[in-house]
């Protein structure tokens, strides 16, 4: 078969089937172009789910009437004119792709004016050739009109989903745009099910109108700036406490300089963050920007522009992944027994000014740095507001079912789930204790044998050290029988043997030195705290709520399950008929 040049035509639909993939895609680079254009309102309306018809509107910069036609030819751009461009890229668009391929694969009109001219442009284009250009009559900004997609591509749009599918894409879209730009109104015109924003730059409105108040109410700031050895690194957002999480990772949100990507290691960085915080399989909603020096970012690898690449990642990673376990540690309020705002509302105070977060960063390059020390900075308006204390100094009053501890507190009632809460402070002895390399050891006075599965034995001989640096020693017996000689002295009433296989499943799961050790303190905890339905004397009782109070993280067992839930006060007055 001869080699040949493909036509004007075919290679134009070849480029656009990189560029546009769904409608959303089409809406992601409009929006893209409004927002470079530095509009300030942008209104996107769909019909059955964007396949159809697509109408966005914006009231930006324009284009000249002059050039109206170069905008729709292939590597036409205004954002970049020389290689040395492609290193530090700002602008959200930058290929010059975007409407040609649209164009392309569609029926597209567009009208548009610049501030200050007498009269705006409109041309149409039919299958990327355009039919007709001349003057009309409309306001300043772009409009843009798209429809009959795909529809000289027959195979492309047998591959679209239900206009439901389609329009939720286009909402996920449009909703996280508007999380990165609370200062731009956008507007989603979809039928009756319709989605706005204030634009007035405050993210508190924007998250509450994609979630709900409660949770916006609740959410913690992030704010961290950190100089690496390529350049600063400022972070800043919101995070949601341990009590808030969802199903599924589609709610941690991440923009790198204000564009919305996806990256597997910074969505991770978030969820190691919330290590010991969150329970098995559930996941944070957080909203992050990261701002980075432009030319330490590569935007140029994926047509979607949503995969990016970044110099010095793992110092990024650690920043992002430092940042939030910081807010967590410090912020995290106990969960009530309501999470309804009124009763919310009595455990926390407005930790951030929500004034658009993402230009709100943390002046100071660390807390020895600031000249509040010790206290948290908030933002926005350069106040202070003091850490909470971690727990409330508490009273105990009893035990209810063998399981949890009554307490009362300055501000309401607490019931404390003894064996969460054991866990917690049993796991950091263990953690603090190895990390100092004090690991009390019991030799035990009839050592246990044990027989191992070939693959326990490589673990195990792979990570024996591990384990007796927690006080583990566990030796070869012969054949795939082994001795278990000592065992931690915080673990005196827990079976070494269940102990031991479980640790080593643990480590089977795979994950880094951090992960195994943890997970080693984790199980250890588990097996040696206090047990549900063990009844305890005040004394005890006493002695174990003294202990939580210490710990760093005394709102959640090691697995994320909640050592404690409160009443409040107020909760209780309601529910007695006192007001």
């Amino acid at each position: 078969m001869p080699i040949r040049i493909l036509n004007e035509n075919i290679s134009g639909l070849i480029a656009a089937g990189e560029v546009v993939e769904r409608p959303a895609s089409i809406i992601k680079e409009l929006l893209e172009n409004s927002i470079d254009a530095h509009a300030t309102s942008i209104t996107i309306t769909i019909k059955n789910g964007g396949i159809d018809y697509i109408r966005v509107t914006d009231n930006g910069l324009g284009i000249p009437h002059d050039q109206v036609p170069l905008a729709f030819q292939r590597f036409a751009t205004s954002k970049i004119s020389t290689s040395s461009d492609l290193d530090a890229i700002s602008t959200l668009g930058f290929r010059g792709e975007a409407l040609p391929s649209i164009a392309a694969v569609s029926h597209m009109e567009m009208t548009t004016r610049e501030p200050d001219t007498n009269y705006a442009t409109q041309i149409i284009l039919e299958g990327g050739i355009a039919a007709e250009l001349k003057k009309a009559g409309a306001p300043n900004g772009t409009t843009i009109i798209v429809q009959k997609l795909f529809h000289n591509v027959p195979v492309r749009r047998k591959f679209l989903r239900s206009s439901a599918t389609e329009a939720s894409h286009i909402q996920t879209l449009v909703t996280r745009y508007s999380l990165a730009y609370p200062e731009i109104q956008f507007q989603l015109e979809n039928g009756k099910k319709n989605f706005s924003t204030n634009g007035d730059g405050d993210i508190i409105g924007t998250i509450a109108k994609i979630y709900n108040v409660d949770i916006a109410n609740q959410l913690l700031s992030i704010s961290e700036r950190s100089e690496g050895p390529l350049g600063e690194v400022i972070i800043s957002g919101v995070t949601c406490p341990p009590h808030i999480s969802r199903s599924n990772k589609q709610h941690i949100t991440l923009f790198v300089n204000r564009r919305w990507v996806r990256d597997q290691s910074l969505s991770f960085a978030v969820e190691q963050a919330y290590q010991g915080f969150l329970m098995n399989r559930r996941h944070p909603i957080a909203i992050v920007n990261l701002q980075l020096p432009p030319d330490q970012i590569d935007v140029n690898t994926h047509p979607s522009k949503t995969e990016i690449r970044i110099r010095n990642k793992n110092h990024v990673f650690a920043a992002l992944q430092r940042s939030i376990r910081q807010a967590l540690t410090a912020k995290s309020p106990i969960p009530p027994m309501s999470q309804s705002k009124e009763a919310y509302s009595q455990r926390t105070e407005r930790l951030i000014d929500y004034k658009n977060p993402f230009w709100t960063v943390e002046p100071f390059k660390s807390d020895r740095d600031r000249p509040d020390a010790g206290k948290n900075y908030v933002g926005g308006n350069d106040t202070f507001v003091g850490f909470k204390e971690k727990l409330p100094l508490l009273r105990v009053l009893g035990q209810i079912q063998s399981t949890y501890i009554v307490t009362e507190g300055p501000d309401g009632l607490y019931l404390i789930d003894q064996h969460a809460a054991h866990e917690r402070v049993i796991f950091e002895e263990i953690r603090s204790a190895d990390s100092s390399n004090s690991s009390g050891k019991q030799a035990l006075m009839e050592p246990i044998i044990i027989e191992m599965t070939e693959s326990q034995e490589e673990i195990l001989s792979e990570h024996a050290s591990l384990l007796e640096s927690v006080g583990l020693l566990v030796e070869p017996f012969g054949g795939n029988s082994y001795i278990i000689r000592s065992i931690p002295k915080i673990m005196l009433e827990a079976d070494p043997e269940t102990t031991i296989f479980e640790i080593l499943d643990e480590i089977s799961l795979g994950g880094n030195i951090k992960n195994w050790r943890d997970r080693t303190y984790y199980t250890i905890a588990c097996h040696s705290a206090i047990r549900a339905g063990k009844s305890l004397t005040h004394k005890e009782m006493e002695l174990l709520v003294r202990s939580l109070e210490q710990c760093d993280h005394p709102h959640n067992c090691p697995h994320g399950r909640p050592t404690m839930i409160q009443l409040s006060i107020s909760k209780l007055e309601r529910e007695f008929g006192r007001r």
